[in-house]
């Protein structure tokens, strides 16, 4: 038997792809957060927290704002903590929060194809699974894995979250598999989890 009939082909959709508004809920929790801590920052510099971690975006954020700065790691923390409130609230009240559209089209058929379905984000686990219930995909059948930034001690980067996903899935490597994000970022990531398209 062919080898590469044991592994069915996975595809790891990056939430911010999936989600209208997702964009606009990292901007608005960027802008609120660092606002509330005495920074002022438009929408250019805030967009720098896209595809990242929400300790990764207050970084880029403060180097973008002071790039001969160092951190203040207390200040980091700080930042991290108001913008994870702000962007759960806008996740849990935002009205205008929907599948992409042609989304779930498009999912269900790759499952009907025989392909399975990852879907992996920058959010902590709690804003994620806040997402997931607003957009009803709660214990769906939609996706065979998801995974959120902290998930695991050993997943620090996006493609090691990436590569998680792979495990969880069932995937062997990342021969059979395709990622499918938004930012540059997430074209880095699908590489170095050595993803077979991105």
């Amino acid at each position: 038997m062919n080898p590469e009939r044991l592994s069915a082909p996975l595809v790891v959709f990056d939430l911010a792809g999936m989600v209208v508004n997702h964009a606009n809920a990292v901007y608005a929790g960027t802008s609120a957060a660092f606002r509330l801590h005495g920074f002022k920052v438009d929408r250019e510099v805030a967009t720098r927290a896209l595809g990242l971690t929400c300790e990764q975006g207050v970084r880029a954020v403060l180097r973008e704002l002071h790039p001969h700065r160092g951190f203040d790691e207390e200040q980091v923390d700080r930042i991290c903590a108001s913008y994870r409130k702000e962007i759960t609230r806008f996740f849990r009240f935002s009205p205008s929060l929907a599948p992409m559209p042609g989304f779930l089209a498009t999912v269900r058929r790759l499952r009907s194809s025989g392909t399975r379905i990852a879907v992996c984000s920058d959010l902590d686990c709690t804003t994620l699974d806040l997402v997931m219930e607003r957009m009803g995909w709660n214990g769906s059948e939609l996706f065979d894995a998801v995974g959120c930034s902290e998930a695991g001690t050993s997943v620090g980067t996006k493609a090691d979250l990436i590569t998680h996903l792979m495990v969880q899935s069932g995937a062997k490597d990342g021969r059979n598999t395709v990622y499918v994000g938004t930012t540059p970022g997430d074209v880095a990531a699908g590489r170095q989890a050595n993803c077979s398209k991105v």
